[in-house]
């Protein structure tokens, strides 16, 4: 999630024609949905409508067995959500009409959340370290069949056409 929106901030002043500005919203518009995937509630976007992974499926399965144990990441999540909208919203109006492009406005919105959003994936790896998680979890096997749950319901809710090639394109195997 960072090296994209990296590559976001990176190459917002490259896209120059309408056809490249219309196609630089819609890679950046497959992020937002993937990280509204990922994080938050429901979503409603051009692209699909999705409910996400955490929030909804992960953190109060942890709650009921730990309370307390997922309050930061939530809060967290609360505290970039504003500027991940922004940024949603203006490539949608992008998308609609490319002629209002401007880099400067992309690098202007992702600075404004960047930094939080950063931050808090790099804290939520401490949240789900394996420690933390066995605590939380103290049958194996039930951490397991949640996650193999969570899993099947990530590629049936995913976009097929959007997040899917996404993900798998921007993964860094082996």
């Amino acid at each position: 999630m960072i090296r994209s929106l990296n590559s976001i901030h990176s190459q917002a002043h490259v896209p120059k024609t309408n056809a490249e500005k219309k196609s630089f919203a819609g890679y950046s518009l497959v992020w937002c949905e993937f990280t509204h995937h990922h994080h938050e509630g429901v979503v409603t976007s051009p692209l699909s409508l999705l409910t996400c992974q955490e929030e909804i499926f992960f953190f109060p399965e942890c709650e009921k067995r730990a309370p307390g144990s997922m309050q930061e990441n939530v809060e967290q999540h609360k505290a970039f959500m504003a500027g991940l909208e922004a940024m949603e919203t203006y490539f949608n109006s992008v998308r609609r009409n490319p002629a209002i492009y401007d880099g400067n406005k992309v690098t202007s919105i992702i600075e404004q959340f960047g930094d939080v959003f950063v931050l808090h994936l790099r804290e939520e790896i401490d949240t789900l370290a394996p420690e933390k998680l066995r605590k939380i979890w103290p049958v194996a096997k039930e951490l397991e069949d949640s996650h193999v749950a969570m899993m099947k319901w990530i590629v049936k809710s995913s976009g097929k056409f959007t997040m899917m090639p996404w993900v798998c394109y921007l993964t860094e195997w082996g």
